[in-house]
């Protein structure tokens, strides 16, 4: 569940009040955006989604399933909003009544809140908004206008190009942001290092009392760091190969092959488990998928980071036996 334009027209077409076509609903929500910027196609003349290019970006089409770079462009303009607002309030929201306007926000704060791929302080703007959209028209069109900014500028395809691939993998990932509060999708995994903590300890400790001791506090950091970069190298993997070619999966396989064995042999407690497994996944040799010789986006903080991801996934079964 993605919050990602194909999603966002489905949803408000679920909601619209006369029958509509994608491709009809698609140049209704950017005839302003392309009017007021003058954006143009190849022959010169005002962008016209035409029926092809609607269906690759409705379907996600590997390759082909996002918006022109130049629509793409706009959105990132300081105006942007404040042009959309008043067009979405007069030529968008008359189409759907207030019955649907309160099923169209509960579709859209389901995809909010369960898309793990938004960053928490993104998620909690959208949510924001979502929560004053029934407050009046205003409001319903600054919340509609604030996710069509979210998923015009979100990679809605399912690939890239060939050149376009090569391109991605010669950049390294960037440090992805690590929210202060934690994220419900650590909450296996974090709960599993704080039971590590407790058993060496021979102590009932919480996520508060582990994050107020200086030692724990440090490692916790770390794990959460390397569990988004491993996040973070997933969702690469999966925007740039093509759909259901993602080669995380296999990578994921390799650093669990790695460490079985050190996970199933007899350590002093569970954070001695957990430090050893972490140290034999940091300079594991993963040549399976290539990831490591072909990209500059795996290195030990991703390898370790994977780890978490098997505890969240009951892979690995905690670090406590």
């Amino acid at each position: 569940m993605e919050l990602v334009l194909s999603e966002y027209v489905k949803v408000i077409k679920n909601a619209w009040n006369e029958k509509i076509s994608d491709q009809e609903l698609m140049n209704l929500l950017f005839s302003e955006v392309i009017d007021r910027y003058g954006l143009k196609n190849k022959s010169g003349e005002p962008y016209y989604f035409s029926k092809t290019k609607v269906s690759q970006i409705v379907n996600r089409q590997d390759n082909l399933g996002n918006l022109p770079s130049s629509i793409v462009e706009a959105f990132s303009r300081e105006n942007f909003r404040n042009v959309c607002i008043p067009y979405f309030r007069t030529d968008v929201l008359p189409f759907i009544t207030m019955e649907k306007r309160k099923i169209l926000a509960d579709a859209l704060f389901v995809l909010i809140d369960n898309d793990n791929e938004i960053v928490e302080s993104e998620r909690g703007v959208l949510k924001d908004f979502c929560e004053k959209a029934q407050n009046n028209l205003d409001c319903f069109a600054a919340f509609l206008v604030e996710v069509f900014v979210y998923v015009g500028q979100r990679n809605n395809s399912y690939g890239m190009t060939e050149s376009q691939r090569k391109k991605a993998m010669e950049c390294p990932i960037p440090i992805p942001h690590v929210p202060e509060e934690l994220d419900s999708r650590e909450l296996p995994y974090i709960s599993a290092i704080i039971e590590a903590i407790s058993d060496k300890e021979h102590d009932e400790y919480t996520y508060e009392r582990a994050m107020s001791n200086k030692e724990y506090a440090g490692r916790v950091k770390r794990y959460r760091e390397d569990f988004f970069k491993a996040e973070a190298l997933r969702r690469n993997c999966r925007d740039v190969f093509p759909k259901n070619k993602t080669p995380f999966d296999a990578f994921e396989i390799e650093i669990y092959e790695g460490v079985i064995d050190e996970w199933e042999r007899e350590h002093r407690d569970g954070l001695d488990c957990l430090a050893s497994v972490l140290r034999t996944a940091g300079v594991i040799q993963t040549g399976r998928t290539d990831l490591e010789r072909n990209t500059k986006w795996v290195g030990p903080a991703e390898k370790k980071g994977t780890c978490h991801i098997l505890v969240n996934e009951e892979k690995i079964k905690g670090w406590v036996k």
